[in-house]
C-alpha cells in the first residue's frame, strides 16, 4: 500500500475514480441524477482550482491507483473534504478513513475553518464513516427540483 501527497498539478490522475464517483453517485441519485450524469471531469477540475488552497492525498497498490481523498481551501479559510473515493474491494479496511485523517490533518495545520462535507442525497450510506471521524450532519440543503 503507498499513500501519496500528490502534487496539485498532477490532479488528472485522479480522474478515472472521480469518474468512478461521479456515477456511482448518478446511480444513487433520484431527483438530481440528471447533475451527475451531466458533470464533467473539466468542470469539476476548474472548480477544485479554483480554490485557494488544494491538497490531494492517493493510495497506491503496485502502481494502480486504488482511492484518493481532495481537500480544499477558500480564500475566507473554510475548509471542505471536496471528495473521497476508494475501489469497492477496498472499503472497510481503514483505508480510507487513512486518506480522509491525511486530508483532515492538513485542513487543520493550515487553520482552515468550518471543515465541512457534502454528501449527495442518495448517498447517506457513508454518515456512519463520517460520524466515526467526528463529523455529523448540522443542516439540510435544499434545492428547487429541476424542470423535467
Amino acid at each position: 500500500m503507498d499513500y501519496q501527497n500528490q502534487d496539485v498539478r498532477d490532479i488528472d490522475m485522479i480522474a478515472p475514480l472521480w469518474e468512478k464517483q461521479r456515477q456511482h453517485h448518478a446511480e444513487r441519485a433520484d431527483i438530481f441524477k440528471s447533475f451527475f450524469e451531466k458533470k464533467a471531469w473539466n468542470d469539476q477540475k476548474a472548480e477544485l482550482m479554483s480554490k485557494a488552497r488544494l491538497e490531494t492525498h492517493t493510495v497506491s497498490i503496485g502502481g494502480v491507483l486504488k482511492g484518493y481523498c481532495v481537500a480544499s481551501i477558500d480564500s475566507k479559510g473554510k475548509g471542505e473534504i471536496e471528495s473521497l473515493y476508494l475501489e469497492p474491494e477496498l472499503r472497510g479496511k481503514g483505508i480510507g478513513a487513512e486518506l480522509f485523517r491525511r486530508c483532515l490533518d492538513w485542513l487543520e495545520r493550515e487553520g482552515a475553518e468550518n471543515i465541512t462535507i457534502y454528501v449527495a442525497a442518495g448517498n447517506e450510506e457513508v454518515l456512519p464513516f463520517y460520524e466515526k471521524l467526528s463529523f455529523a450532519p448540522r443542516a439540510y440543503l435544499l434545492k428547487k427540483k429541476p424542470e423535467k
